[in-house]
This record gives structure tokens, C-alpha cells and sequence, in this order.
């Protein structure tokens, strides 16, 4: 077969993605032609299966779709380092040498699937629904063949100590989403008047059954449908290990865009997955130079994936709640942190850099700082309060990962300050954080993240390495955002329910935690009756969260949603 398909060609590539796309829809592939309207006569297909190939110029991208062999059962995909991708008969046994190495950085996430729940308003039958998810999520392995591997330590020599990398086992798409049926216990509009409280339906009924559970192999993807009386809640995981924040919604992009049977979809390049720029370190990479990291004992036992409570300890005194912030006290806000402030040494211009997203942050820090020590007995000159916010390094490497790369380039920006300075009833307060936010930030530059790549080249067993579990110590505070993530623009098909109503996470357990939800659009107020703005779910021990929802700086911009 020619190196570069001919139009005819690709036009017989897209007759068969179409049979692919609709094959959940038969009970017999060879009904396929029937669909389509008859195969194309320079197509290497046939009513019983499809074949095809096409290669870009990039080494990576050779695909091959082979016999189906039954519907919504696509064949599993293997990964020989990525230098070729192809999913080979089911009679091939499952090479153990198709192995997909990670990045040092990706051995410093915390080994656990990150959870997102998607809340969409749908009236299709539930059997249509899953469907649909399952026929587009076959194609969406096609395009991002990792996603049917597992994540476990490396199998290969080469490889340093304690390395992850995804091999096998692989799976297929019926193996990676589930379904429950809720409609008899759970009536979407009545989440949808409570703001879809983190609280409104148990965890473990929506979450898929391998979440959550410390394993030696574990699905890179888990993720279930969860059919509500009027609606549809998409619970969705990725192993933080193989996806960061960015990489995981590329996913969801491709997923999405099949599902709504867009099938000439394109935009899946090589540079999602090209980890070679972040292979290689430089400068000392002394361990105790990153406090955010750290080695388990000698002999203990870890494991390629953990429980979240590892990493996120969980207390019974602890409560989630999410507040809203319009895109009106958003901007008030980021010109109250961008008052000038007689008694500190930065002038208008380190002011001036103030972002949207800093001023939130310290907002947040002071009026949780504030509500800590309301009850403490020290001083708050005594009191050091600390903050680490998971940041995106994308465009601080020289030169720049493309900025939709896949895996992970979080790097933890940290700060401090004396909490006599973040004191809320101040209100220059928002102003010194916001500095300290910024400057915290602007430390994550290239030599930063080469030094962090060569302490994890550096150390002996990466098996031993992990981040610290968050927030470590007392008067911490942790931060994720998603805040530029589109979700709310992502169409997913009419059957699925067009673009999701709410983006949620699971209830917060863990004292001192917050995450920036993803811009809700000011255009269908309908959908979100408060209009633009920015949704922040907090995890606070229970008293000091009371306190804080009376601090009158904290509620002149945030107001409370939901539990």
C-alpha cells in the first residue's frame, strides 16, 4: 500500500471509520454495507470487517483497524514505544514488549486515577446512551491508543528502578466504561435546583468499581455511566501517572467529538504524546530542594496505584462546600488586589501583573488563614501559613511543550507568609498574597523543571518517590484549577445530551484542599442561573468552615452554591 493515501483512499478510510462509528447499531458486522451504501472499490474492506491504513509523516501515527469481532468489541491496542501503534488479531497473544515509558515528571504525580463528573440533562433510552459511549470510545482508543493499557512498574531493564510505564494488560471499550442505573433513586432536576451538590448521590454507586483501590496494574481509563431520571452523569478517571489536567480533556475533546459522530475529527497529533523533551535533566537535583516531594522508607510497600486517601488524607471533620464568584466580583476582586499598598517594597508595575487567577487564590489563602487562627492561641506573628498551588509548566520550558501535550508538566509552586499579613480584616491583604501567589509562579522556569527532571534521575528506586500527601502540615493550603479547561463549550451529541450542565468532583474530605472549577459561560442563564463566573469546592474542617462563611471579605465576592 502506498506510503501516502490517495483521496480515494482517504475517501475509503472515512467509509470505514463510518462502519466503525455505526457498528454498535447491527447485529451483524456484514449488515455494515447496508449503513454506508456499499464500500468504496479502492477500499481494502469487506462486509465482514475493515481494514485500512494511513500514515502521516510523524513516525507515530500508523493506524490499523482489523476485523471486528463483534459489535462495540474493537481490538485491543499494543504500543511498541510508541514508534508504532497497531492493534494486532485477537488470536495474537499480548506482546510484554509493547511498553509506553513516562516522563520523570509523571513518576512525581500522585498514583491514582483523577475523577471528573460530567452532569448532562438527556431523555435518551439508557441503552442508546451507552452505546454511543462505547462505539466512540473504541474510536477514541483508535486515536489515543494508551488509553487501553494499565499503568504499572516497567517490565523492561533498560528502565530505571521503580519506572511506570503503560503496557499490558490492555483493554476494550466495553471493558473501561460500566453503567449503573439510577433512575429509581435520583431525579436529575432536583440536582440540578440544588446547584448539583458534591453530596447529592454516593460516590461509590457512580464511580466505576477499580476506582480508587491501591493495585500493582491498574486501567490507565475507568469511567461510568450513571443514568439519573431525567439526566446522565458521566463519571470519568485517567491515571494522574499518564494525564494531567490538559491531557485528560484531550480526551474528552476526542471522546466527545466522537460521539456526536464527528468522525473526521483530526486534530490528535504526534506532539500530544512526545515525552522526549522532558527526558532529560540538568542542574544539581538535590531531593531537599523540592520539600513537596519525597521518599517512602526503605521497604515499605508501594504500589504503581494508591488509594487517593494516600496522597489526600481524609477526615470525618471535615466539610466540602462550593462558593461561586461571578465574573463581576471576579473583576472587583483582581482591582482590590491591585490597589497599591504603601508598605510593601513591590511598585505598580509587579502590581500591575496581578492576574484574575492570583487574586482568587489569595483570597482564598487570607480568609481561610483568617478563619484557622480565630481560634488558635498563638500569635499569628508566630504562625506561618503556607501555600502550593499545582501549576502548569507548559509555556515555562525553553523551548515550550506544545500547549496541548498530554502528559503531565505540573510542577508545585509554593509560598509562605506570617499570617499576621494575611489577616482578612485587613483588607491589603489580597494585595500582599496576590504578590506572593505571582512571584511563587514565577520560580517554575526552565531551569526549575530540568532541576526537578534530574532529581528523579537522580534518585535510586523511583518506585520510592511520590508527592507528599496534601496539605502536609498544619495552616497548609493546596489549590488544583481547571479554570481554562472549555468544558462547558464541549459538545457531546445530541444523544449523550449537547455540552454538560455541571462539572463536578468528588466530595472533598481533606482539610485545606480547594479546586477551581472550570468558567461557567455567561450565555444560557437558563442552565446556570447566576451567569459567568467560577465555581471553587473546598474541603475545610467543619468550624473553621462556618467562620469563614462569615468573614465579610470573603463573602463581598464569594457566595455559598452547594455542599
Amino acid at each position: 500500500m502506498s506510503t501516502h493515501p490517495s483521496p480515494r483512499n482517504l475517501l475509503a478510510q472515512k467509509a470505514c471509520l463510518r462502519a466503525i462509528a455505526v457498528v454498535g447499531r447491527v447485529r451483524d458486522p456484514a449488515h455494515l454495507v447496508n449503513d454506508i451504501g456499499g464500500w468504496p472499490k479502492t477500499s481494502h474492506c469487506d462486509a465482514k470487517g475493515v481494514q485500512f491504513e494511513h500514515t502521516s509523516s510523524h513516525r507515530y501515527w500508523r493506524i490499523f483497524t482489523q476485523r471486528l469481532a463483534k459489535p462495540l468489541s474493537l481490538s485491543p491496542v499494543y504500543v511498541d514505544d510508541f514508534a508504532q501503534l497497531q492493534t494486532p488479531d485477537y488470536t495474537m497473544a499480548d506482546p510484554k514488549q509493547h511498553v509506553f515509558a513516562l516522563s520523570p515528571i509523571d513518576m512525581l504525580m500522585p498514583r491514582m486515577h483523577v475523577p471528573k463528573l460530567l452532569y448532562f440533562a438527556s431523555t435518551a433510552k439508557p441503552a442508546t446512551v451507552l452505546s454511543n459511549l462505547q462505539a466512540a470510545l473504541a474510536l477514541t482508543i483508535k486515536n489515543i491508543p494508551i488509553l487501553a493499557g494499565s499503568v504499572s512498574f516497567s517490565k523492561r531493564e533498560e528502565d530505571q528502578k521503580g519506572s511506570l510505564s503503560v503496557q499490558s494488560p490492555y483493554f476494550i471499550a466495553e471493558d473501561i466504561i460500566s453503567s449503573n442505573d439510577l433512575r429509581n433513586e435520583y431525579d436529575y432536576e432536583q440536582l440540578r435546583a440544588a446547584d448539583f451538590p458534591t453530596n447529592g448521590i454516593a460516590f461509590d454507586a457512580i464511580a466505576g468499581n477499580l476506582f480508587g483501590k491501591a493495585a500493582d496494574s491498574a486501567p490507565v481509563m475507568i469511567a461510568q455511566a450513571n443514568f439519573l431520571r431525567g439526566g446522565l452523569l458521566l463519571f470519568f478517571a485517567v491515571h494522574h501517572c499518564v494525564f494531567d489536567e490538559m491531557g485528560l480533556f484531550n480526551v474528552m475533546k476526542v471522546w466527545a467529538a466522537h460521539c456526536r459522530g464527528d468522525i473526521d475529527a483530526n486534530f490528535v497529533g504526534p506532539q500530544w504524546f512526545e515525552r522526549t523533551p522532558l527526558m532529560q535533566g540538568a542542574g544539581t537535583g538535590r531531593l531537599e530542594d523540592h520539600p513537596e516531594y519525597g521518599l517512602s522508607p526503605e521497604g515499605a510497600i508501594v504500589r504503581p496505584t494508591e488509594d487517593p486517601s494516600a496522597f489526600y488524607p481524609i477526615s470525618e471533620n471535615v466539610d466540602s462546600a462550593v462558593f461561586f464568584l461571578s465574573d463581576e466580583s471576579l473583576a472587583r476582586l483582581k482591582s482590590a488586589a491591585t490597589m497599591p499598598v504603601p508598605d510593601i517594597a513591590e511598585g505598580k508595575a509587579d502590581i500591575a501583573k496581578i492576574s484574575t487567577n492570583d487574586a482568587l487564590t489569595a483570597l482564598f489563602w487570607c480568609c481561610i488563614t483568617s478563619a484557622r487562627i480565630a481560634d488558635s492561641t498563638n500569635s499569628p506573628e508566630k504562625i506561618v501559613a503556607r501555600f502550593a498551588m499545582a501549576m502548569n509548566g507548559r509555556s515555562h520550558l525553553r523551548p515550550p511543550m506544545p500547549p496541548d501535550y498530554c502528559g503531565n508538566v505540573v510542577l508545585i509552586a509554593k509560598t509562605a507568609s506570617r499570617a499576621n499579613d494575611l489577616l482578612s480584616i485587613k483588607r491589603t491583604c489580597l494585595t500582599k498574597a496576590s504578590l506572593l501567589v505571582r512571584k511563587s509562579l514565577n520560580v517554575v522556569d526552565d531551569p526549575y523543571i530540568r532541576d526537578v527532571i534530574q532529581m528523579v534521575s537522580n534518585v535510586d528506586d523511583m518506585g520510592r518517590l511520590a508527592s507528599r500527601r496534601r496539605p502536609a502540615i498544619e495552616h497548609s493550603l493546596g489549590c488544583s484549577t481547571w479554570a481554562r479547561q472549555p468544558y462547558y463549550s464541549l459538545d457531546w451529541g445530541s444523544t449523550i445530551g449537547g455540552v454538560c450542565e455541571r462539572v463536578r468532583w468528588r466530595r472533598l474530605k481533606t482539610d485545606g484542599l480547594f479546586i477551581i472549577f472550570p468558567r461557567l459561560q455567561n450565555t444560557d442563564t437558563s442552565r446556570n442561573k447566576s451567569g459567568g463566573g467560577v465555581e471553587v469546592q473546598l474541603g475545610l474542617r467543619s468550624d473553621h468552615l462556618r467562620t469563614l462563611m462569615k468573614d465579610p471579605l470573603f463573602t463581598e465576592f464569594a457566595q455559598w452554591r452547594c455542599n
